[in-house]
């Protein structure tokens, strides 16, 4: 018995040309002798061990806040020049990105990061965030790049600091497409990545099935953010415009009763409900913004 489920997992058979492997459901066929044979034979045991990993890791994290937003609302706060006109003053679940945690006119509840650069753009952002009464994820990729994680943390669990890991691969071409699959249970698989820390923010908060989702400071365009308004965003913009279509799909699928609502689009716009503020209609009255489409905050 337990073979063939290992079977399942991730078996290899040869015949005269050719190196067959199966991992996960996903067959390879390489020549023997071949130079890439090492590698993918390295990837796919690695994802083996990736999918163990993963799911031994959010089976503790994640399950506590499955459907946890019934009946309530969450915001997702990110770091683009719009959130300034963002005035916080419904009795939302608010979301930090990355460096929101520093809007203090906010009230957190959960805060997301994973970037390993975001050591070096918002120093000291651990000992920032140690005695904040909110909870706080911090990721990691599955690839073992030691650059792009965050280091351990003494004491996680007491600060509310937990860690998650999100959909990078380890680099080989034929398995970068499972970045793109989405899934409910996250207690088993990666978050999503697409190129933004909002992805991973987004699936926990559909998991957590509120009534409606807010987009703020998602602007997804080369306008740099709030903290550096003058600076050039260096996303790909086209890589997170097509996972923000792929989670609309999703969400209309999986989570059908609750609402995507996109804050003061810039580069969203028309992919989910667009609403706007009253201060940032007024800002640029030039937009013509009809009066339905300006958000009721109280």
């Amino acid at each position: 018995m337990k073979r063939n489920i290992l079977k399942k997992i991730f078996f290899i058979e040869e015949d005269t040309i050719h190196k067959i492997i199966y991992i996960l459901g996903i067959k390879i066929r390489i020549r023997k002798h071949s130079k890439r044979s090492a590698r993918i034979s390295d990837c796919a045991a690695r994802e083996i061990y990736s999918a163990i990993e993963v799911s031994k890791l959010h089976s503790k994290v994640f399950p506590p806040f499955k459907h946890c937003n019934i009946d309530q609302n969450v915001t997702i706060i990110g770091c683009g020049p719009t959130v300034q006109f963002y005035n916080n003053e419904a009795d939302y679940i608010n979301i930090a990105l990355n460096k929101a945690i520093l809007l203090d006119n906010i009230n957190f509840k959960y805060s997301f990061a994973f970037d390993g650069e975001l050591q070096e753009t918002c120093p000291g952002y651990i000992d920032i965030i140690k005695n904040k009464k909110y909870i706080k994820f911090i990721g990691k990729f599955l690839h073992p790049d030691i650059k792009k994680n965050f280091p351990e943390i003494k004491h996680a669990e007491q600060y509310k600091i937990y860690r998650y890991y999100a959909a990078k691969r380890h680099g080989f071409p034929n398995l970068r497409k499972f970045e793109d699959e989405l899934h409910t249970d996250i207690s088993t698989y990666p978050l999503a990545d697409f190129y933004s820390i909002s992805f991973a923010a987004l699936q926990f908060a559909l998991y957590t099935y509120p009534d409606k989702i807010y987009l703020v400071g998602l602007d997804t365009a080369q306008t740099g953010n709030f903290f550096n308004a003058d600076g050039v965003c260096r996303y790909l913009d086209k890589k997170m415009l097509k996972g923000y279509k792929i989670f609309k799909e999703f969400a209309a699928i999986h989570y059908p009763e609750t609402e995507i609502i996109s804050i003061n689009p810039v580069g969203l716009k028309g992919i989910f409900s667009d609403m706007y503020t009253r201060s940032y209609a007024e800002k640029y009255s030039e937009l013509n913004i009809p009066e339905d489409k300006i958000i009721k905050t109280n």
